[in-house]
């Protein structure tokens, strides 16, 4: 079942690092078929090992950045199709994940996967 923006924002950090829990109702539609899926992973690492640092917003979407150039975009991972499979790709390159949270005392920055060589 998805989640609205304002459950997946409760999960704590950690839980990224089990992108099935991100896995929307969806994913499952005809449209998404396993080629897709696979086809999302592999953005996901080819996004990872382009980049230093990935990482997911307070509001849940995700963005990549290095010295020189920077990526965003919209897509709420855990809110929007097939981005359990892009997670998935993102935790399996050579980036830095990191997960923003707030809490009670302003914003958490969170590492949840150092740079791999």
């Amino acid at each position: 079942m998805t989640k609205s923006y304002s459950e997946l924002n409760l999960m704590p950090a950690k839980s990224f690092l089990n992108p099935s829990l991100f896995e929307t109702g969806y994913d499952s539609l005809p449209s998404h078929s396993e080629e897709n899926k696979s086809r999302k992973y592999a953005y996901g690492l080819a996004i990872a090992n382009e980049y230093e640092e990935v990482g997911v917003s307070c509001n849940g979407t995700w963005y990549a950045s290095s010295p020189l150039k920077q990526l965003s975009s919209y897509e709420g991972i855990g809110y929007h199709a097939l981005t359990s499979q892009l997670l998935a790709g993102l935790l399996a390159g050579k980036a830095r994940v990191v997960i923003y949270r707030y809490s009670d005392n302003g914003v958490t920055r969170t590492v949840i996967k150092e740079t791999t060589e």
